[in-house]
């Protein structure tokens, strides 16, 4: 995703998650979920804090640039 995006935190099945992924999409806002219950096993992070985020997130689903995340839900 080379897109800015709002990463959204949350466990398998919360629908409130998917309700605001689908009214950020629908608003053109780019998103991506991750499941707290998939680290380590299905979700790595290698991530630095330093003028901001930069590293990367991966899951079964796909994968994440921390930089282009502009908001965390």
């Amino acid at each position: 995703m080379g897109e800015q995006v709002v990463l959204i935190v949350s466990a398998a099945e919360d629908w409130s998650a998917e309700a605001v992924a689908s009214v950020l999409r629908g608003r053109g806002v780019g998103v991506f979920i991750v499941d707290t219950g998939d680290f380590p096993q299905r979700m790595t992070v290698a991530a630095i804090l330093r003028d901001g985020w930069s590293g990367r997130l991966v899951t079964e689903a796909g994968e994440i640039d921390l930089g282009a995340v502009t908001g965390v839900y």
